[in-house]
């Protein structure tokens, strides 16, 4: 049975290692496209407003 743990254990790591490189090359979604745009708006209030 510790075998067994022992694999599962190795097993959620592989798994947790390729979900990661796998979100490597993905490009922003549009939220994250959103945020961005939010963001820049608001440097540019903040900039004009000093």
């Amino acid at each position: 049975m510790e075998c067994l743990h022992g694999f599962r254990v190795h097993l959620f790591f592989a798994c947790v290692l390729c979900m990661s490189v796998a979100g490597c090359g993905e490009s922003d979604g549009p939220a994250e496209q959103a945020g961005k745009a939010i963001d820049q708006a608001i440097e540019k209030t903040t900039e004009v407003m000093r």
